[in-house]
């Protein structure tokens, strides 16, 4: 694959054109791995009673019995996109990397993907708890109706934007952790670096990717949810897909890396295609 700088639409395509030309390796495993721990959050969520009694304690306390099965879900969500990633990367630059290599290489960043899960936790609990402790604070407040309601709304927007920054700032973690070989915390800089230098463009990336597959499934997820969640899960790859390729365009377009793959061909005494890289 012709490794240069994208733009939007660019990354859109070779994301999903990357996904089908792998569909079948790349569905099975999302689902091989994440279907696990999204069936059992599912069957553990229909034992809870959010809807007797509902105060803000008992809807903390439910919240906080779930953490678990979704941390599970998370690391899930992580090592899948760490097992799609590292063929995808393979696939941009032409390198193959050995399946034993590759099984080490994910042994060693096991400790590294839980960080990243915890992190994703960590945001998903802030667009959760800030409109909680809004709604928890106005209840003791003799407040009109509207005025609550807009209060909450409020919260809930500024929180869902902090939530969305933090998740599009550190959303090439896993690609550079792949292709570099950085660690978590070296991962989470690098992703800081390259994402704050592209400006809205991995902004628009995120919200497309995220919003392909999600805005598809919105119709499965609103009549079983657990079967719209499973749906999520499989195209997964194509989200890990487009945040590989933004990161490879950062690089080139800021460290000119296609360059640096050239040098690299030339010194392996390698013929170079018309198109480049």
């Amino acid at each position: 694959m012709e490794l240069r700088a994208f733009t939007v639409a660019d990354i859109l395509d070779a994301a999903v054109e990357c996904f089908w030309s792998k569909a079948l390796y790349f569905i099975s495993s999302a689902l091989i791995v994440q279907a696990p721990p999204l069936l059992a959050g599912s069957a553990y969520l229909k034992t809870l009673s959010f809807r007797s009694a509902v105060t803000f304690q008992n809807s903390l306390k439910e919240l906080v019995s779930v953490l678990p099965f979704f941390f599970l879900s998370l690391c899930a969500y992580t090592l899948a996109k760490w097992i799609v990633t590292m063929p995808g990367r393979d696939l941009v630059t032409g390198e193959k990397g050995s399946f034993r290599g590759n099984l080490r290489a994910l042994a060693g960043k096991l400790p590294s993907l839980a960080l990243y899960s915890a992190l994703l936790l960590c945001i998903a609990a802030l667009f959760i708890a800030v409109p909680l402790l809004v709604a928890e604070s106005l209840s003791s407040r003799k407040l009109a109706y509207n005025d609550a309601m807009l209060a909450v709304l409020l919260a809930l927007a500024l929180s869902g934007a902090a939530a969305l920054w933090f998740s599009v700032r550190s959303c090439l973690v896993i690609p550079a952790m792949v292709a570099e070989g950085r660690g978590f915390a070296g991962g989470l800089r690098r992703s800081w670096h390259l994402t704050g230098s592209m400006g809205a463009k991995a902004l628009i990336v995120w919200i497309s990717l995220h919003g392909l597959v999600i805005g598809t499934a919105v119709p499965l997820l609103s009549l079983f949810p657990l079967a719209g969640m499973l749906y999520v899960a499989a195209f997964l790859p194509v989200t890990a897909l487009g945040e590989l390729f933004l990161y490879y365009d950062s690089v080139v377009w800021q460290e000119a890396y296609d360059l640096v793959l050239c040098a690299r061909s030339l010194q392996k005494g390698a013929v170079l295609p018309d198109g480049g890289i």
